[in-house]
């Protein structure tokens, strides 16, 4: 490298910015460092301080280098747009507001990609929600993906399934036993059971069912897949609806959050590990695309729908809900 000084560069290679090293500049460059008097002595130095003139423009105001450097790759990592540095610390502030501990700017960004917001409480009695035009008959087709978050006050429920006339049912036999029960109903085909790690009630689980181009039905609990493995199928299922079987009975008790349901794709284990996030959840929409239906249901006291996040425009209706009171924290 050749000698820098507070008048000019005098090296060759790549050029000045994020990545390389410093080239011969331009002369806009050396009259920039001219006209802002910078002082220097190597290429990291003159990086530095080329950064505290840039803050400068910004009106942003730090102790120390390190700390600017540290809030704007924060920020840049988090796609936070800011004027200025006031506006930069209210967009950061409203993530650290929410209690978030982090170790490192990984775990910061891992935790800060996505925040759980409010949730739905269903009675156990008659609450149901029916997705309308969002809902689908999975037939043995196409690919298709459910993925939900639940926390039971109890099992031998339904997380959802078909209508008035269908047998159709995702059903949390017991601790450690859940099935998929697709139209058929008793055929061997279309009751498929799954051993999952023993849910622990009135805690959060996180549930992704899959059924790929081979008609294999996969269960993942908790990001993990179930020791059950890959079961066939060669059957449809109607997801219309959810917490309840037939609009009847097996009544879900407790509090669900984050449905997706994609009816082109299965989920690949890296993406059920990415709803998953070591708990901290994921967009269903971010991860899977062209998901059909998400609900982040976060709406609040009042409200009798569940707002599509997609494009879509498949919003879900409320039933018998006490709507000044289901809608809780997640």
């Amino acid at each position: 490298m050749g000698k820098l000084g507070r008048r000019g560069i005098f090296s060759t290679g790549a050029s000045l910015g994020g990545g390389g090293g410093i080239s011969t500049p331009s002369k806009i460059v050396h009259k920039i460092v001219h006209k802002l008097d910078i002082s220097f002595e190597n290429e990291m130095e003159l990086q530095s301080e080329i950064l505290k003139f840039k803050s400068l423009a910004l009106g942003i105001q730090l102790d120390n280098e390190q700390e600017l450097s540290a809030d704007l790759k924060i920020a840049r990592r988090l796609g936070i747009s800011f004027d200025n540095k006031m506006k930069l610390e209210s967009e950061i502030l409203k993530f650290k507001s929410l209690g978030i501990q982090f170790e490192n700017e990984q775990e910061l960004v891992a935790k800060l990609a996505f925040v759980f917001g409010n949730a739905l409480e269903f009675d156990g009695v008659n609450d149901y929600v029916n997705l309308g035009s969002g809902g689908a008959i999975l037939s043995n087709a196409f690919e298709w993906t459910i993925s939900l978050w639940i926390k039971p006050t109890k099992t031998g429920v339904s997380l959802g399934g078909g209508n008035t006339s269908a047998n159709d049912l995702l059903y949390l036999i017991n601790s450690t036993l859940f099935r998929v029960q697709f139209a058929g109903g008793s055929a061997a085909l279309s009751r498929l059971n799954f051993t999952i790690p023993s849910v622990t009630l009135n805690q959060w689980h996180h549930v992704c069912i899959t059924k790929d181009s081979s008609n294999d039905v996969r269960v993942y609990w908790n990001g993990t897949e179930s020791v059950t493995g890959a079961l066939p199928t060669n059957d449809t299922l109607n997801m219309y609806q959810l917490g309840s079987y037939r609009r009847t009975g097996l009544w879900f008790d407790g509090v669900m959050d984050e449905f997706g349901l994609d009816v082109t794709t299965a989920a690949s284990l890296p993406q059920v590990s990415d709803l998953y996030n070591n708990g901290n959840g994921a967009s269903f929409l971010k991860v899977m695309p062209s998901a059909r239906v998400n609900y982040h249901l976060n709406e609040v006291s009042g409200s009798s729908v569940a707002v599509d996040a997609t494009t879509n425009g498949n919003d879900g209706t409320l039933n018998n809900f006490n709507t000044s009171t289901c809608w809780v924290a997640h």
